[in-house]
């Protein structure tokens, strides 16, 4: 998907059709600044999007962790690329979620793999909540 505004490309969103893992995106770009959990998948088959944010350089990407484990690991699956003119984490998500307080403060800064609910939030009701 390519978005356009007064005949500018602005941002290019891009399914990807081929195997990439969090710890590739993290060994070519360093760690993102921030990350970002919610609900994904469909009842059958439910999973965790983790939306990793690079936005100084301009990028934010997709990876899926399973739902029982709620794990973050580097062999994690990276779904969706997204690329933007850089900016600040701050600009990013005014941009992205505008005045809704519940979206931007589900946003943490990287703390690295693990579980989700140790390392990032304290149940996934947090992230229900936007806490």
């Amino acid at each position: 998907m390519v978005l356009w505004e007064d005949e500018v490309v602005y941002k290019i969103i891009l399914g990807l059709s081929y195997d990439l893992t969090v710890g590739e995106l993290v060994e070519k770009f360093g760690a993102p600044e921030a990350i970002d959990v919610g609900e994904g998948g469909i009842p059958e088959h439910p999973y965790w999007d983790v939306v990793l944010y690079y936005p100084g350089l301009g990028m934010r990407f997709l990876a899926r962790a399973p739902w029982e484990s709620h794990r973050l690991e580097s062999t994690n699956e990276v779904t969706l690329s997204t690329y933007f003119v850089p900016t600040s984490i701050e600009e990013l998500l005014e941009d992205m979620y505008g005045s809704d307080e519940k979206s931007r403060e589900r946003t943490r800064s990287w703390k690295g793999y693990g579980d989700l609910f140790q390392i990032y939030y304290e149940s996934p009701e947090d992230v229900f909540r936007g806490k």
